[in-house]
């Protein structure tokens, strides 16, 4: 073999080394966003996509362990049907989706909050006891009262709520008594 030969089988090595190389890092890369995209279905499958809070799927998962110990609450909005035929099905969901970031930023990042229903919330407020999470309630329903939605101004909101503390039993039983006490408020404003 002469030293052209060589040269040549060295250079058809080094470029089939580097279309190898190339194509890994292309395998890797594809790798890397189907992984992404995966988490990204699983996670929705979690999340309610128009408010951004986890969805009824998610709590469900939780209702037969015990949570430890905290607060559960049930809000229910008051008379949300009347605000949808006011501002129509848009303004309904832009309502949704306002009240989610409102949730959202109510809470602490151990702290989690879910689409529930319609116009149904659940939170579970860890390691609080009653009246701090009453104190956050109260909070969270005077913001509602004056509550400004984009593209349609303020709009007075009704919120009830009732809570339960959680602890060693299983989650279904304090949130069945958070949900009585929020039918007592909603009953006792009507």
């Amino acid at each position: 073999m002469n030293w052209w030969t060589i040269a040549c089988l060295l250079a058809a090595l080094a470029v089939i080394v580097w279309q190898y190389a190339t194509y890994r890092r292309r395998l890797k890369l594809a790798e890397m966003r189907l992984q992404e995209a995966l988490a990204r279905a699983a996670d929705g499958h979690d999340r309610d996509l128009l408010t951004g809070l986890e969805s009824r799927r998610s709590f469900e998962k939780r209702l037969d362990e015990p949570c430890g110990p905290g607060i559960v609450a049930v809000l229910d909005l008051d008379d949300f049907r009347h605000l949808n035929e006011t501002l129509g099905h848009l303004g309904g969901d832009e309502i949704l989706r306002a009240i989610g970031r409102l949730l959202l930023a109510s809470i602490r990042p151990q702290d989690r909050a879910f689409r529930w229903g319609g116009d149904e919330f659940v939170l579970l407020f860890s390691d609080v006891g009653e009246d701090v999470a009453r104190s956050r309630m109260s909070s969270i329903q005077q913001r509602l009262r004056h509550f400004h939605i984009r593209n349609y101004g303020e709009v007075s909101i009704g919120l009830s709520w009732g809570i339960a503390s959680t602890g060693e039993r299983p989650l279904r039983e304090s949130l069945d008594k958070a949900d009585r006490a929020m039918f007592t408020s909603k009953r006792s404003r009507m």
